[in-house]
């Protein structure tokens, strides 16, 4: 590489797309859910990462447990459909959560036992050491992506936080594609409501985040994910616009600098939840969090 290479603009990375509903129904005909992988003793589970951020998407069954001993700060439970569970965290609970839940879990030890079988989802900041390498696609994470800032520092809260637990269908969706945001310390969780039959083509949303990463999980329904990699200096990094169709569930990885945009396409009921690397600064600054005043500080 000539040192005028060496200073072109380096482009962001190919973007991840993970089918599961085919390894979901072999293992549901079988009647061996519990067949798979597996997150703590989870019955099922499907493991994916960023850089940032790591996902799990589980079967638990009634009486199956999810059980982590020093998870470094808060992490994501969104309890779906018809699933329940029992969640205990920072002395608390146990505390019952039904579906179309999503719970905000402190850090330390923490346990979710099901109640009734269903899908949850956990998310996690990369420092949960633990349950990255568990990630099935981590290889692709083994050079970090400079253009990916770090972590958001921890910083004190105004009081300990504690348990959070919000039933989605009490809080109003907001944003131009209707959702409900919600934040830890360190990421964002957007959970949209429910669209039914395809999207106006005529109302896309294209963007791209500089310097964090998104992923999109869909809970139901048909989505095609569209991906476009910007033109730099270098027509070799010069890649075709991606059209990925994807059913549910499915986990997308969309690194940063990415243009993308996402759009249902499926006759009935289409629904995802976005993660995204940070909590979002411009639902920071435009107040969209649900749960904002809990990470407000108590200094100037």
């Amino acid at each position: 590489m000539t040192r005028d290479e060496a200073l072109l603009p380096v482009p962001p990375r190919p973007a991840q797309f993970f089918e599961l509903s085919a390894d979901y129904v072999v293992a549901d005909a079988a009647g061996q859910l519990s067949t798979g992988w597996r997150l703590g003793t989870g019955e099922h589970s499907w493991l994916y990462r960023a850089q940032n951020f790591v996902i799990g998407l589980t079967w638990l069954d009634a009486g199956s447990e999810l059980r982590h001993v020093d998870t470094p700060d808060e992490h994501v439970l969104a309890v779906l459909d018809e699933a329940s569970v029992e969640v205990s965290a920072g002395g608390e609970g146990p505390v019952q959560v039904g579906g179309q839940s999503l719970v905000v879990v402190p850090a330390g030890e923490s346990r979710v036992v099901g109640s009734a079988p269903g899908f949850v989802l956990s998310v996690f900041t990369a420092r949960a050491t633990e349950v990255l390498a568990q990630a099935r696609n981590s290889q692709a994470y083994a050079v970090r992506d400079p253009a990916v800032e770090e972590l958001p520092a921890l910083t004190p809260s105004r009081a300990p936080r504690g348990l959070q637990v919000y039933s989605v269908a009490d809080f109003e969706a907001v944003g131009e594609v209707p959702g409900r945001p919600f934040r830890t310390d360190s990421l964002t969780v957007n959970w949209f409501e429910p669209e039914v039959g395809p999207a106006d083509t005529n109302r896309m949303t294209p963007h791209s985040h500089a310097d964090y990463e998104q992923a999109s999980v869909t809970l139901a329904g048909e989505y095609v994910h569209h991906v476009r990699r910007p033109w730099t200096a270098r027509l070799a990094d010069w890649r075709a616009d991606e059209h990925v169709h994807v059913t549910s569930p499915s986990i997308t990885i969309i690194p940063a600098g990415n243009i993308h945009t996402s759009r249902p396409i499926g006759a009935g009921l289409n629904q995802r939840i976005d993660v995204f690397g940070v909590p979002r600064p411009d639902f920071v600054d435009r107040g969209m969090f649900i749960n904002k005043a809990l990470y407000e500080r108590s200094w100037s």
